[in-house]
C-alpha cells in the first residue's frame, strides 16, 4: 500500500470514528460546551491528527485512548448527576453577577470579567440599561442568563427567580446561604411535604417564597408542584 493509499485509509477511519463519538457523547457537544466537553474535544482531535500523518504511529495508539476519554466522558455526567460534589468540581457553578438588582462586584472580579464586558453582553441580550435587571447570572458554560425587573417572561408572571434548594436529594448549600436560610427551616419545609429529603428530585423557592418541588419516590416522571407562600425565615 501506497503512503497516499494508506493516508486516505487513515484519515476516512480516523474520520468515522471521531463523528461516532461525537454522536455517542450528544448532541450538546454541537453546542455551547461545557469546560470539560472543551478539553475532550481538545484531546481528541489532538490524538487523533497524529497517526493520520505519521505513518511509523500504529492506529490502535490512537483509538485505545480515543475510547477511553469517551469513555470518561459518558462515565463522568452519570456519576455527576448522582453525585453533587463530581459535578461542582467538574462543571463549576453559576454566579449571580447580578443579584435582586445589586451588582455583585466580588463576583465579577472572581470571574475576571469587567464592567464592559458585562455591559456589552447586556446589549447584545437587548438589555441598554443596567438598572433593569433583576438576576445577571453566569453559566458554567459561560454564557449569561438574564431576568429583567419588568417583563413578559414567564418567570416575572410567576414569581421571580426560583432558587434551587436541593437537587436529587443534595442541598445546595450555595443557594441556601444565599438566601440566608439553614437546613433546620429547610427541614421543617420537607416535612410539610410529607416526604423524605431522598424522594425530593428538585425543590426550590421564588422570589416571591412559593415553594416549588418535584417529588419522586420511584425514579419516574413527576409534576411539578408549586406550593404558594412558604413561611421563610427571617435573615
Amino acid at each position: 500500500m501506497d503512503e497516499i493509499t494508506k493516508l486516505l485509509v487513515r484519515t476516512v477511519i480516523i474520520y468515522f470514528i471521531l463523528t461516532v463519538s461525537m454522536r455517542i457523547m450528544g448532541k450538546r457537544q454541537l453546542g455551547e460546551m461545557e469546560l470539560s466537553e472543551l478539553v475532550t474535544t481538545l484531546l481528541l482531535s489532538e490524538i487523533s491528527a497524529v497517526p493520520i500523518v505519521d505513518f511509523k504511529i500504529p492506529l490502535k495508539r490512537a483509538l485505545i485512548p480515543v475510547l477511553l476519554i469517551i469513555s470518561f466522558e459518558i462515565i463522568i455526567p452519570f456519576i455527576s448527576a448522582k453525585k453533587r460534589f463530581i459535578k461542582k468540581l467538574v462543571e463549576g457553578k453559576p454566579s449571580y453577577i447580578i443579584y435582586r438588582g445589586e451588582l455583585r462586584l466580588s463576583e465579577i472580579k472572581k470571574n475576571r470579567i469587567s464592567l464592559d464586558e458585562l455591559i456589552c453582553e447586556l446589549r447584545e441580550q437587548g438589555f441598554f440599561d443596567i438598572s433593569d435587571i433583576e438576576y445577571a447570572i453566569l453559566e458554567p458554560n459561560g454564557q449569561l442568563s438574564i431576568l429583567p425587573k419588568n417583563g413578559d417572561t414567564n418567570a416575572q408572571n410567576t414569581g421571580g427567580m426560583v432558587h434551587n434548594l436541593i437537587i436529587n436529594g443534595e442541598i445546595i448549600d450555595f443557594n441556601l446561604k444565599l438566601l440566608n436560610l439553614d437546613e433546620k427551616w429547610l427541614n421543617e419545609q420537607i416535612a410539610s411535604l410529607g416526604v423524605s429529603k431522598k424522594d425530593i428530585s428538585l425543590f426550590g423557592l421564588d422570589d416571591c417564597n412559593n415553594m416549588i418541588s418535584v417529588i419522586s419516590s420511584n425514579g419516574k416522571n413527576s409534576k411539578i408542584i408549586k406550593t404558594p407562600k412558604s413561611k421563610k425565615k427571617n435573615p
